[in-house]
């Protein structure tokens, strides 16, 4: 019987942990302006800060389940990433282009 608390009490400090950790939609749009950084060179990187940005800040939509985040972004009419926000880290679930 005594083991049960130990068990949950790492669930309670595991839970919290990740409510408190739940990144917000500004980190996701400069995460995805710092990816964009890294893939098109120095020579984009302020376009980015400036064109970029708000373009994805407003073509993205947060679900928030308390414990973690999906984000989908509208990067073109034809395509659309989903990923994951937990623990203040970032994970690309999908990436989907539309046929035309």
């Amino acid at each position: 019987m005594k083991k049960k608390y130990p068990i949950s009490g790492i669930i309670t400090i595991m839970v919290i942990t990740m409510i408190l950790l739940n990144p917000g939609q500004d980190k996701y749009v400069t995460w995805v302006g710092d990816r964009l950084k890294e893939e098109k060179g120095i020579l984009l990187s302020i376009g980015i800060d400036y064109v970029a940005k708000p373009i994805i800040s407003t073509s993205t939509t947060k679900k928030d389940f308390i414990l973690f985040s999906i984000y989908h972004t509208h990067i073109v009419s034809d395509k659309e990433i989903i990923t994951l926000g937990i623990f203040n880290q970032f994970i690309p679930i999908k990436s989907i282009a539309y046929e035309k």
